[in-house]
């Protein structure tokens, strides 16, 4: 009897991790594109390299970037980095730095459009706060993944013993201006007073027309 009710115990579980695999392999990707303007603006490593295979997509990205705005300015890296197949997180970590290095290139040139917009008067006092506003962002960088940045695609070619991972990280110019608000709160208060709106200038160099990355691979 005890025998009899065991296997008809361990039938049911079967069927349900059966059936439960059946669903779950039968679940196919998301099928969720991006505005076709912010499309062309991303580059596509398996298109400039036939040997590249795309290993990665954050969907949640994807669809947050359905609903963004073509007039939305994106800032992102897209980091290389090529080493011996037994180093995959050497090789990995290579290409994430890369990519974070070309964020912080292009975040530079943004900190030097706000300053362009400024009095000299405003730039002779909160020039180097402006500075360390971008210095705290840059810090943040590599400890932010999910939040000031996240990865988007990520891409593997092997040749060999060698394998080059490209990995493409988008900045969260949002995210970023919630941090600012955090740790220089008292700081953007008194420039505003002063007549200096931060956060308007930040907002706006974000809200610019679409253009190609100066730097892209």
């Amino acid at each position: 009897m005890r025998e009899t009710i065991f296997w008809v115990i361990f039938s049911t579980v079967a069927v349900a991790l059966l059936f439960t695999q059946v669903l779950s392999t039968s679940i196919s990707k998301p099928s969720i594109q991006p505005p076709e303007e912010i499309k062309q603006m991303l580059p596509d490593v398996s298109k400039l390299d036939k040997n590249a295979s795309l290993v990665y997509e954050n969907y949640v990205l994807t669809k947050r970037l359905e609903q963004l705005s073509n007039e939305k300015k994106i800032i992102y890296g897209l980091g290389d980095y090529t080493g011996p197949q037994f180093s995959i997180s050497v090789v990995k970590e290579g290409a994430k730095q890369n990519a974070l290095q070309e964020i912080m290139d292009l975040l530079e040139q943004t900190k030097l459009n706000i300053k362009a917009k400024i009095t000299k008067e405003q730039s002779d006092k909160y020039s180097q706060t402006i500075d360390d506003i971008f210095a705290a962002i840059y810090q943040q960088l590599s400890s932010s993944e999910g939040t000031l940045v996240n990865t988007y695609k990520i891409w593997q070619k092997n040749n060999g013993e060698l394998m080059t991972y490209y990995m493409l990280i988008l900045f969260d110019d949002e995210y970023a201006m919630i941090l600012v608000q955090n740790l220089f709160f008292d700081t953007l208060a008194a420039m505003k007073a002063d007549g200096l709106d931060f956060e308007s200038l930040w907002t706006s160099a974000f809200t610019e027309p679409l253009q190609k990355q100066d730097i892209q691979k």
